[in-house]
């Protein structure tokens, strides 16, 4: 399942080094005050949470991941 993120966020995204063609590693802070750490974000706009890990949460700010 694809979730779009935040148009804050967003707009920040675009503006970091792509990962790769179409894509960026980042990890991404949660409205729960969980981080999911070196979430692939696709196009600036979707992460996969296909395991769930977004489940009852938001996504409120994001970053590169180290290592990029």
């Amino acid at each position: 399942m694809r979730i779009l993120i935040p148009e804050c966020v967003r707009e920040r995204m675009k503006c970091l080094p792509e990962t790769g063609m179409g894509y960026q590693i980042v990890d991404i802070n949660l409205s729960n005050g969980r981080r999911l750490r070196r979430v692939v974000l696709c196009n600036s706009v979707e992460v996969d949470d296909s395991e769930g890990a977004l489940r009852g949460a938001e996504i409120v700010d994001g970053e590169l991941s180290e290592g990029n």
